[in-house]
């Protein structure tokens, strides 16, 4: 049985010789490696689709969300501030604003009370923040998909690319560096991209999970203090 270490030198000794371009590796790689490969890089491609889509879409959110809630804090009168909530589809206490203005509206029909306001306040409100924090969310668990499994299936590739290298060598009986050194670099492709493929991945669910949960946490601060002018209008009137 031959060494390793052997196998590892014959195969950094073929790659410094320049035994050929990524491009000729991926060309030579087998049937299984090629289909990790493929996959591997569909796997990069998607992420990186849903990164520029949700970085679109969080950082808009985040621009209406700032101005309407600016809005919000100069006690402009309600029915102004539902028709300017038409400006800001990208922001979720827009959203909120108008679902809590409509059980307002309902309340004052009904003739319920201040406490009835509240009560259903907090199951329509939560429940407008979810969804819109859902939509915020949308994809971003395939990042973190991603980002655990591509280097598990990059590295099944170069288990599976070894493992035929040692075949090779079991079937020629050498560790010639041109039988073994190529077969080897090859499969270490599946690891670059596997990792390739993880590192950005990662990076991006948690920048967009770190700025989401603040989000929610200033939605959550919108909510309690719309809730309280709520309650006021109901008892006072629109002033």
């Amino acid at each position: 049985m031959y060494h390793a270490l052997d196998i590892l030198s014959a195969a950094v000794e073929a790659i410094d010789r320049g035994s050929g371009s990524a491009a000729s590796l991926v060309g030579e790689t087998g049937l299984v490696v090629r289909l990790v490969l493929l996959l591997l890089v569909g796997m990069s491609a998607v992420s990186w689709a849903v990164i520029w889509t949700r970085w679109r879409l969080v950082r808009r959110t985040k621009r209406d969300s700032h101005i309407f809630m600016g809005l919000f804090d100069e006690k402009n009168n309600l029915e102004r501030l539902r028709e300017q909530s038409k400006d800001f589809p990208f922001a979720p206490p827009a959203r909120i604003f108008v679902a809590g203005v409509s059980e307002l509206a309902r309340c004052r029909r009904h003739q319920i009370s201040a406490d009835e306001l509240e009560k259903a306040l907090d199951a329509r409100l939560i429940k407008v923040k979810r969804d819109e924090l859902d939509r915020l969310t949308r994809s971003i668990p395939f990042l973190a998909s991603t980002g655990s499994t591509a280097p598990f299936i990059g590295l099944f590739g170069t288990v599976w690319g070894i493992m035929s290298s040692f075949q090779q060598i079991r079937t020629q009986q050498t560790v010639d560096i041109g039988v073994v050194g190529g077969g080897i670099s090859e499969a270490l492709i599946a690891t670059a991209v596997g990792l390739f493929a993880a590192i950005p991945a990662v990076l991006a669910y948690n920048s967009f999970s770190n700025t989401i949960d603040r989000l929610s946490g200033q939605y959550d601060d919108f909510i309690e203090f719309l809730k309280v002018r709520l309650r006021h209008e109901l008892t006072f009137g629109d002033g």
